[in-house]
């Protein structure tokens, strides 16, 4: 004998995971924005012209989230920043690590705090001229689009050094001082979970 089909659909029927049960899963961003100098003395000595100024740029980042929210990730981006025409096409590249908490919600909308730490490289047109550590702080939301994909919106505030370096077209000397730079990134990204 058959049973029921109503019968055979609740033999179907399995319950989920509880979502603190679930296991971590990867996140993969793309995100952009642009660039605002905030602290650039030493590397705009006075009477020479300023290389770190605003900008835009792209990047990418890779997360393992835990159901907590909690996630390590690792990170890539390339700033293309105005320099007073004293490089050709300024490059600022910056590869980072560091933790990210995404809170979870009952909503859409989801608070995200991160912090990182990592290398940046300056120079002319992907031409390493200065090297140096960098930190990097977020605040932001992501917003849950549906299932898959998520907006994330957010201002992250970098500190980072540099080495002393001499720009050929000007013959300036620059981050000799020992002081470190800062910036502030407006970004909006898309995340791929």
């Amino acid at each position: 004998a058959t049973l029921p089909s109503s019968a055979r659909a609740e033999d179907a029927f399995v319950i989920p995971l509880a979502p603190e049960q679930a296991p971590p899963r990867w996140v993969f961003e793309l995100h952009t924005g642009f660039s605002f100098p905030l602290q650039t003395a030493s590397l705009c000595p006075e009477g020479s012209g300023c290389v770190l100024r605003g900008g835009g740029g792209i990047g990418t980042s890779v997360e393992r989230r835990s159901p907590s929210g909690f996630g390590w990730l690792i990170g890539y981006g390339a700033w293309f920043l105005d320099s007073d025409s004293v490089f050709e096409l300024a490059v600022q590249q910056i590869l980072r690590g560091g933790v990210r908490y995404t809170m979870p919600t009952d909503t859409v909308l989801h608070p995200v705090f991160e912090l990182s730490l990592g290398m940046m490289g300056y120079g002319d047109t992907f031409y390493i001229e200065t090297v140096g550590g960098l930190l990097q702080a977020f605040g932001g939301a992501e917003i849950e689009l549906n299932e898959t994909f998520g907006l994330l919106l957010g201002i992250a505030l970098r500190a980072f050094t540099h080495t002393e370096f001499r720009t050929e077209r000007d013959g300036a000397l620059r981050g000799n001082d020992g002081v470190f730079s800062e910036t502030a990134v407006l970004q909006v990204g898309l995340t791929v979970m």
